[in-house]
């Protein structure tokens, strides 16, 4: 879920709409207007992790297809990073100083 979140700030920012994968996106034109660090390290993460998290039902508990609490909660942090920069070379902003529950949540 956190490299479909990557896949789809892609898709915002490029125009693409369709069922792509990040490696599908990258392999097309609209792609040469990202920045060569940023396409590397997508790259790395399709390899890495985008790829090996797609499976089968079948395959659900084949060996290489989990990944340690560690490994998910660092690859969500790397998504939410690239998914940032992603947006904001989109124009979409967050920001992060505003309060996001009210204060009687806050106080509770």
């Amino acid at each position: 879920m956190s490299c479909l979140h990557v896949e789809n700030s892609l898709k915002g920012q490029l125009q693409i709409d369709g069922p792509l994968s990040i490696g599908m996106i990258l392999k097309r034109g609209k792609a040469r207007s990202l920045d060569a660090d940023l396409v590397e390290t997508l790259w790395e993460l399709t390899k890495a992790v985008y790829n090996k998290s797609k499976h089968t039902i079948e395959d659900t508990y084949a060996e290489g297809h989990m990944f340690s609490i560690a490994d998910s909660l660092a690859v969500y942090l790397i998504c939410r990073t690239l998914g940032s920069r992603i947006l904001k070379d989109s124009g979409i902003t967050t920001k992060y100083d505003e309060l996001v529950f009210d204060k009687e949540f806050r106080a509770a």
